[in-house]
């Protein structure tokens, strides 16, 4: 399992030391290496946490340096006098800063505004030029075309500029938010040494109105309190600088990363939920699953053993056999269907057909079929955008069965649907295997796993028994 990490002071309130989830980056299923995003917190209990943290620094080091100047001896009033003013001064000056700070954030927010506001508009010239272009004829309206042709490359340019500069803005933006955070609590610290400056100057001109022997007694037992407080003073100044540095190390804007690579089993939070010391995120499992399923699909061969399909000895094949293989005999279903967001769906599904050499003409004749059965026939000019979870994963199954293979291989073909959707799509293949078809599929949710004739389990690399 993966847990979030030590979220900081633990005397303080559980409200007050929590982070909330905004986002889920993964589900089970998916591959994750070290530094995968996994969430995204929500900007406001990072803030919220950092800014309790940076605050228990600036308390501890308050402590600290009161414990220092017990070890001093006693200053004269015109030195106290001194010691305030450099306090107020550096009040007005961290009070200066936060302004400035505050005031690029500012600048900076407005122009990211501006910026997306172009970005969108270029988008939209891109998006029309791209469409007059693809209705163009070249031979009949060649200077239309090229026209076209410019706007859409000098669009492209403008939007791939914005997209730079935007993401450079953001980066600018958090730079921004940390610094004004930090001169938030620069402030705060300096307010509080002018604070204490002023007590303990009046402090020292009370001290002074005993006669001087009470006044020299008074001041030994402080240094004697003193030595014994600033080791532990010391100590509790590191421990909260030290838990501000790992929390700024394992939450970087927002997100937190995996630690360790491996197939994520469970998710064991969702968007929502707040996360207290020791939270469990995830499980994962090892490759074993994955090495198998790439080895079944020709992406890899078999250090040891033999590999047939349709008779055919796999596991002495080169690579180019190997696509021949996978073109011809396996039809592939993705998690996430691994559909060209170009291409219209008609495009998508004859692909594989195409590959193989066919005529643009032969192989929409003999998608046709395939495309009536899965009923998507109605949405074949539409592009993979247009289409909800349900009905792009149709269009992945259309495109492994057109070219007849002797395998589908189906890698967690509902962990991106809905439940409705996902019941779908395991009854269209339970009809496809009533018509003959040899499916394997991959999936960690028993509930899908009960759909198939047989289940085998992939355990510590080995397959066990139904």
């Amino acid at each position: 399992m993966m847990g979030v990490m030590n979220n900081g002071n633990q005397t303080a309130s559980s409200s007050s030391r929590t982070l909330e989830i905004e986002e889920i980056y993964i589900k089970p299923g998916v591959e994750v290496t070290e530094d995968t995003p996994l969430l995204k917190l929500s900007k406001e209990s990072v803030e919220s946490i950092r800014r309790l943290l940076a605050e228990d620094v600036a308390s501890a080091q308050i402590v600290y340096e009161q414990a220092q100047t017990a070890e001093k001896k006693a200053k004269t009033e015109a030195e106290y006098e001194q010691t305030i003013q450099t306090f107020q001064t550096v009040v007005e000056e961290a009070q200066e800063t936060l302004t400035e700070k505050e005031e690029e954030l500012t600048e900076a927010n407005e122009e990211l505004a501006q910026d997306e506001a172009l970005l969108a508009e270029q988008k939209k010239v891109l998006e029309n030029a791209e469409y007059t272009e693809a209705g163009t004829d070249k031979r009949e309206n060649l200077y239309w075309w090229i026209v076209a042709w410019e706007t859409k490359e000098s669009a492209r340019e403008m939007v791939e500029t914005l997209e730079e500069e935007i993401e450079n803005l953001g980066e600018n933006i958090a730079t921004c938010e940390k610094e004004v955070t930090d001169a938030s609590t620069q402030l705060s610290l300096a307010q509080k040494n002018l604070e204490l400056g002023k007590i303990e100057a009046e402090s020292q001109r009370a001290l002074r109105s005993y006669n001087g022997e009470n006044a020299q007694e008074i001041y030994d037992v402080a240094i004697s309190q003193g030595e014994f407080e600033l080791k532990k003073a010391r100590e509790d100044y590191e421990e909260a600088k030290a838990k501000l540095e790992e929390f700024d190390t394992q939450i970087i804007e927002q997100i937190v990363y995996a630690s360790g690579s491996g197939l994520v089993t469970d998710v064991y939070v969702a968007a929502g939920d707040t996360l207290t010391q020791n939270t469990d995120l995830i499980s994962m499992n090892d490759y074993d699953e994955v090495t198998l399923m790439n080895i079944i699909g020709c992406m890899d061969i078999c250090d040891e053993g033999e590999y047939y399909l349709e008779g055919q000895p796999v596991h002495a094949m080169q690579e180019k056999e190997l696509g021949n293989i996978r073109n011809k005999e396996i039809g592939f279903i993705f998690q996430n269907y691994q559909l060209i967001p170009t291409y219209d769906i008609l495009q998508n599904i004859m692909m594989p057909l195409i590959v193989r050499g066919m005529s643009t003409k032969e192989a929409e004749e003999k998608c046709m079929p395939v495309i009536e059965m899965l009923g998507i026939i109605h949405r074949l000019k539409h592009k993979p955008v247009e289409l909800s979870g349900g009905q792009k994963q149709r269009v992945s199954i259309a495109r492994a069965l057109v070219g007849d293979p002797a395998l589908l291989l189906a890698d967690e073909p509902t962990g991106a649907l809905d439940t409705g959707s996902g019941r779908d799509v395991l009854a269209l293949f339970k009809q496809l295997h009533e018509l003959g078809n040899t499916i394997v599929m991959i999936t960690h949710d028993l509930n899908v796993a009960k759909s198939a004739e047989r289940i085998v389990h992939i355990i510590d690399g080995c397959l066990t028994a139904e």
